[in-house]
């Protein structure tokens, strides 16, 4: 009679066998033609700039980080008072603050957001070939700096954090 066991067996042996030699390379999938890569951003002082350019932007116009690393921590000091009917405001000036906050948690993406991206330009910045060293010192410093200011601003409000300086 048929055994179910050993039929179990053999269909879990096949199944092994055809994982194991199933593939002899792993594949390559190029990026999108749409996508840019690490290699083409940094193609001359002009490029580099814009990348720079891109990170101030995005600072200047983050909608979580235009006040809230000021306002939060003055209004749970006690420096301002609210007169706001927003509950989250309210929340802050009377130190119940709740773990679903977005506020806090739009605050920390938004800063490792940018301190990624002053990472990679840093990272990348050394290899550009066609950016002049006057430009790869000036924007390196200004990278350099964005990172340091979200970091400066994530220890103010939340104390230790996570230190990633690569990409």
């Amino acid at each position: 009679m048929f055994n179910i066991s050993k039929s179990c067996w053999a269909i879990f042996l096949a199944s092994i066998l055809v994982i194991l030699f199933s593939c002899e390379k792993l594949v390559s999938v190029q990026p999108p033609i749409s996508q840019i890569t690490n290699a083409n951003v940094l193609t001359s002082d002009e490029s580099a700039n814009a990348v720079i350019l891109g990170m101030y932007a995005k600072i200047i116009n983050g909608t979580s980080f235009d006040f809230l690393p000021t306002l939060l921590p003055a209004l749970t000091a006690d420096e301002l008072k609210s007169y706001s009917t927003n509950t989250a405001y309210i929340s802050y000036a009377t130190n119940n603050i709740s773990s679903a906050d977005t506020y806090i948690e739009n605050i920390w993406s938004f800063s490792y957001n940018v301190i990624y991206q002053a990472n990679a330009f840093l990272e990348n910045i050394e290899q550009a070939q066609a950016v002049s060293s006057g430009a790869k010192a000036q924007y390196s410093g200004e990278a350099l700096f964005m990172r340091a200011f979200m970091y400066f601003n994530l220890v103010n409000l939340f104390g230790r954090v996570p230190l990633i300086n690569f990409f």
